[in-house]
C-alpha cells in the first residue's frame, strides 16, 4: 500500500479537529458513506458509515468525468490527438447530413472545459437510442469556446473519443498507463451506455481509496514512486487550468474555476466532484486529501456540499501546522468515534398515541401518480412494514425507528450494467428507517446504496379517517414511481 497510516498528530493535525468534522457531519443529519483524509503519503483518517465497507465500489457519478479529462490530455500529449482539433471529425459516421456551425466549431478543448454549443442533453428521455448519435443530433443553442454550461454528456463523447482512439474505454486505458501501479482496484469498472461505449460522464464505480490513491498521483504531478506515469505538463495544466465556471448551479465552494475537468476550489485546490456529494480535494498548500462518499440528493445537497467542505477547509486544512504535534488522548476519542459511525437515519419520535388507529389497518387509495391502490402499516416495537400495492403488484418495505433495516429495495426492474435500459428482477440494496414526525405524521426515509444511489422520503399522514402518502423519489432516472400524493378513499 502507498499510504503510511499514523496518527493526526504526527503530521500536524489534531484528531479533536477531525472529530468536530464528524460531528458537524452528525449534527446536519448529512447521509456520509466514506471519508479519508491524509497528508502527503501518510493517512491520517480512514471512516466508514455502517454498512459501507472499505473494498466495496462505491458510484462516484460526476467524478468519472475527471477520469475521461485525464485520459484525453494524456492522449493529446502522446500525440493521438490534439485539444484543438474538432470533435466532428473524430465520429463523422454519427454526424447529420446537415453540421450545424456551431458544432462544427467545437473542439476538444472546448468540451474539456463545459466551454460547449450545448446546454442540456436529455438522453434518459431517449431511452434505448445511442447516446452518441443522440448528441451530435442536437440543435446548438450558442457558439462554443464563449460560456460555460455544464454540459455532462460532452463528457461522456469524450470518453467515447478515447474508446475509439484506443480500442478501450477510459477507464481500462488508464489502468494499463498508471491506475495498476498506483494500486486502483482491479475489480473497479465503468457502466456503458446504449450504443456500447462507457459512461463517461456518470458511472465510474471504484473505492474510496482508489480516489485517494488518483488524487494522490495528481499531487505528485503524474510520478509515482520515481516513475512518470502521466505527462507531468499534462497533469501539471489540468490541476491548475481555471476558467469561469459560475451562475449556472453552481455553489460557492465550485465557483472558483472549472478546466480539463476539474475543478479548482477553496484555497487554490482542485477537486473532483460527484452527485450526491462524492469528492476527492487535494490542497497544495498543505499537501492535504481529501475524499468522501455520501448519499446526499434529497439531504439539503446545496447545504451539505458547504457544510463537508466548510469543515474540511475550516477544521483541517486551515489548522494544520507544519510540524508534528504532541500525541494526545483525542486520537483515542476519533478512533471509538469512528467505530460507531452507521448510516443516517431520519429524524423524530419511535411511538405516537396513533399507532392503535392505524397499526395493520389496510387504507385503499383513489387513483395516484405512484399507481398505489393500497397500503397497510404494520408496527411491531423497534420495527414495522410498509406494505403496498402498485403496479408491479404486492410490495413490502422494512424498516426500523432509529435504526436501518437493510434489504433489496421491493421495486425491481431497473437499470443494471445498461444506462437507462431496464433489467428485469434487478433490484438495489436500500436502507430504510422511520420516525414519527408528528403524532399523526410518520415518515420514512430509504437509501438506496448500491451501484445507483438515490433516496425516497415516504411520509404519511391521517386526518379524520383519512390517510395521504406523500413520496419524493430523488435518483439519477429511476424512482420515478415514487413521487407524488395519493388520498385513501
Amino acid at each position: 500500500m502507498y499510504f503510511t497510516k499514523t496518527t493526526p498528530e504526527n503530521v500536524g493535525i489534531s484528531s479533536a479537529y477531525i472529530t468536530k468534522m464528524l460531528t458537524n457531519l452528525a449534527k446536519h443529519n448529512i447521509p456520509m458513506h466514506s471519508l479519508l483524509i491524509a497528508r502527503g503519503d501518510k493517512l491520517i483518517f480512514e471512516g466508514y458509515w455502517d454498512p459501507i465497507k472499505p473494498q466495496e465500489n462505491h458510484r462516484m457519478y460526476s467524478q468519472t468525468k475527471s477520469y475521461v479529462g485525464m485520459a484525453v490530455v494524456q492522449l493529446a500529449a502522446e500525440g493521438k490527438l490534439s485539444l484543438q482539433d474538432k470533435i466532428i471529425d473524430y465520429f463523422p459516421e454519427y454526424l447529420p447530413e446537415k453540421v450545424h456551425p456551431y458544432l462544427a466549431a467545437q473542439t476538444i478543448e472546448h468540451m474539456l472545459n463545459m466551454h460547449t454549443c450545448f446546454t442540456d442533453c436529455p438522453w434518459f428521455e431517449n431511452h434505448g437510442g445511442d447516446r452518441v448519435k443522440y448528441y451530435f443530433s442536437m440543435k446548438p443553442v450558442h457558439y462554443p469556446g464563449t460560456v460555460y454550461y455544464y454540459d455532462s454528456t460532452g463528457s461522456f463523447i469524450l470518453g467515447a473519443l478515447v474508446q475509439k482512439l484506443t480500442g478501450k474505454t477510459f477507464l481500462d486505458y488508464l489502468k494499463d498507463k498508471c491506475l495498476r501501479k498506483i494500486g486502483f482496484s482491479e475489480n473497479s469498472k465503468v457502466l456503458t451506455c446504449p450504443g456500447g461505449f462507457a459512461w463517461g460522464d456518470s458511472a465510474l464505480l471504484c473505492t474510496p481509496m482508489d480516489m485517494l490513491l488518483f488524487g494522490r498521483l495528481l499531487a505528485n504531478k503524474g510520478e509515482w514512486n520515481g516513475e512518470q506515469l502521466l505527462d507531468r505538463k499534462a497533469v501539471e495544466e489540468s490541476t491548475t487550468v481555471k476558467y469561469t465556471c459560475g451562475g449556472v448551479g453552481g455553489y460557492i465552494f465550485s465557483e472558483r474555476g472549472y478546466g480539463r475537468k476539474i475543478w479548482h476550489t477553496y484555497n487554490d485546490s482542485f477537486a473532483f466532484f460527484g452527485m450526491h456529494n462524492q469528492f476527492m480535494v487535494h490542497n497544495p498548500e498543505s499537501d492535504i486529501t481529501f475524499v468522501c462518499t455520501a448519499g446526499c440528493q434529497r439531504n439539503n445537497s446545496g447545504l451539505a456540499k458547504e457544510v463537508i467542505f466548510g469543515s474540511f477547509f475550516d477544521l483541517i486544512v486551515e489548522k494544520a501546522k507544519d510540524t508534528a504535534l504532541p500525541q494526545s488522548e483525542d486520537y483515542n476519542q476519533l478512533l471509538a468515534l469512528t467505530d460507531t459511525l452507521k448510516l443516517t437515519t431520519i429524524l423524530g419520535n419511535t411511538n405516537s398515541p396513533m399507532e392503535s388507529e392505524i397499526n395493520g389497518k389496510t387504507f385503499y387509495m383513489e387513483e395516484n401518480p405512484m399507481g398505489i391502490s393500497e397500503f397497510t402499516i404494520k408496527l411491531d416495537g423497534k420495527y414495522g412494514e410498509f406494505n403496498y400495492v402498485n403496479a408491479q403488484g404486492n410490495k413490502t418495505l422494512k424498516f426500523g425507528f432509529g435504526e436501518n433495516v437493510f434489504q433489496q429495495f421491493p421495486q425491481t426492474g431497473y437499470s443494471k450494467d445498461l444506462g437507462g435500459m431496464p433489467c428485469d428482477g434487478h433490484t438495489y440494496r436500500c436502507g430504510a428507517s422511520a420516525a414519527w414526525v408528528q403524532e399523526n405524521k410518520i415518515k420514512l426515509l430509504v437509501h438506496i446504496i448500491d451501484e445507483y444511489i438515490g433516496t425516497v422520503d415516504i411520509t404519511v399522514g391521517f386526518n379524520d379517517g383519512k390517510a395521504v402518502i406523500q413520496m419524493v423519489g430523488d435518483a439519477e432516472d429511476f424512482l420515478k414511481e415514487y413521487n407524488g400524493y395519493a388520498t385513501s378513499k
